[in-house]
């Protein structure tokens, strides 16, 4: 069985490295087609699990545990994790008229400064209240789907309750 610590590396690395490709974003709750998705993008969104070369690294459980969120202002996401080093920040361009929408994520912030400028190319789906990016660092995906060997990697979040 391994340590607690050698949990938290694991999950630490897949996230590091998801980050660095281009991923997959899924759909909103109760989204509302009169907004644009810039619109519906905003706010709080709870990571539920994120997939990478076949594997969810972290599954639904480490993502509850971790408090995995992805937070949108305007064109600006940050993406965070309760790790040591996993403080992510990126800018974003939707182009919701491709089909797949397609997402180009920019890496601006690294608690290391590496891959800062790095853009990647992917793929977003908002449906019912639940979010999807798929993302890679060599092509853009055609599908939500990061199976062994795709290079690609597959975020799913739920949006977040507002608090009363």
């Amino acid at each position: 069985m391994r340590s607690h610590k050698s949990k938290s590396t694991i999950l630490g690395l897949a996230l590091a490295m998801s980050l660095a490709s281009p991923g997959c974003i899924g759909s909103a709750p109760g989204s509302d087609s009169s907004l644009s998705d810039v619109e519906q993008l905003q706010g709080k969104w709870n990571l539920l699990y994120q997939e990478m070369d076949g594997k969810k690294l972290p599954d639904e459980k480490q993502a509850q545990m971790l408090h995995g969120t992805m937070d949108f202002a305007g064109d600006k996401i940050h993406y965070s994790v309760e790790l040591p080093g996993f403080d992510f920040r990126f800018t974003h361009r939707l182009h919701s008229d491709q089909h797949p929408k397609w997402i180009d994520l920019t890496l601006t912030e690294t608690p290391d400064a590496k891959g800062v400028g790095q853009t990647t190319l992917g793929i977003y789906r908002l449906n019912e209240g639940t979010l999807e990016i798929c993302h890679s660092k060599t092509n853009r995906p055609t599908d939500f789907s990061a199976g062994e060997g795709s290079h690609q990697v597959l975020v799913v979040l739920k949006r977040a309750q507002k608090s009363p």
